[in-house]
């Protein structure tokens, strides 16, 4: 395959769950670029994990069409589990087992053997800076240290896919740090990843393109920075002495460049899609009405932002 051509490609893929009455994943497509990093964001209970599950051929799927590297998810299940590297959400290690020995047992997996399994087992160590904890057992191993050899555990077969289910929940900020520059010199070397993550930072330092799934619906994707300005808004946030009556919020909603205002406590959240240009006539509108506030904060747009107004603010289980 040629640098540059698509190494995912998922065309009005469906997946529903028995017993379930909405689907899983419910018409998605998307294409991911040889060698991109490509972000996947959603609330719990998105699909995220449905979908890499998917595109490692561990799930089936009822229509639509799934192809990795140019071979079909249906009829070349193994060609792509060959070429796929997996890092799960939750740790897939044995315990007892020393760091190596897990390596080694992973790559024989994947059709490694002899000199050649014990090289890239050293390889995959030496690159997420575990080389020194080879003889000592995984159980031993601080979260951040598991969550290293994990992704160790995804590429010692120097897959040409990586598909990382939040490789990052619970670690110290010096493993995150460590896990980001893995991923980076594997995408430079050609290797393609599909990054989930519930961390917005994350996806703006990471990935050159990001998709928000919600529902089982791909609801937006672009670069972070496209959505931020198609989607995002700035935020003022006042201090009140008291909470505002309705009628003060829905004065404010009437104020041009003002796209919301909300109020569940004393403090008064206003969305503008320009701070610079609405704030003097937004303060004055409060000015007017006598709600002087004790304290005023400005916070600009942001794709945590546009993944709150995209998703809505309500929890998912």
């Amino acid at each position: 395959m040629e640098p540059g051509s698509s190494a995912i490609e998922v065309s009005g893929l469906v997946k529903k769950y028995p017993g379930s009455e909405s689907p899983a994943l419910d018409g998605i497509s998307f294409t991911v670029t040889r060698g991109e990093i490509f972000g996947l964001l959603g609330p719990n209970g998105a699909g995220k994990t449905t979908l890499v599950s998917v595109l490692s051929t561990l799930a089936g799927f009822d229509s639509g069409s799934v192809r990795v590297l140019g071979l079909d998810a249906r009829s070349r299940k193994s060609g792509i589990r060959r070429a796929t590297g997996v890092v799960p959400q939750d740790i897939a290690l044995y315990p007892a087992l020393t760091a190596l020995e897990n390596l080694r047992f992973f790559g024989s997996l994947y059709g490694l053997s002899g000199s050649d399994l014990d090289s890239r087992s050293r390889s995959a160590l030496r690159l997420v800076g575990l080389e020194a904890k080879a003889d000592i057992r995984a159980c031993t191993f601080s979260g951040g240290m598991q969550r290293r050899l994990n992704l160790a555990a995804g590429i010692v077969h120097s897959p040409s896919v990586l598909l990382l289910d939040e490789p990052t929940v619970g670690v110290d900020p010096q493993s995150r740090r460590f896990i980001f520059e893995n991923v980076r010199k594997m995408a430079a070397e050609g290797a393609t990843v599909l990054y989930t993550t519930h961390y917005m930072e994350e996806a703006e330092e990471l990935c050159s393109r990001v998709a928000i799934l919600d529902m089982g619906r791909i609801i937006a994707l672009a670069a972070p920075a496209a959505l931020v300005e198609s989607h995002g808004a700035d935020r003022a946030l006042f201090k009140l002495p008291a909470r505002p009556e309705e009628a003060l919020l829905a004065g404010l909603r009437s104020v041009a460049g003002v796209e919301g205002a909300e109020c569940p406590d004393r403090v008064l959240e206003i969305s503008l899609k320009s701070a610079r240009k609405s704030l003097p006539e937004v303060i004055a509108f409060l000015d007017s009405r006598g709600a002087i506030a004790e304290s005023m904060e400005i916070k600009p747009a942001s794709l945590e932002g546009v993944f709150i107004k995209l998703t809505g603010r309500q929890l998912r289980d």
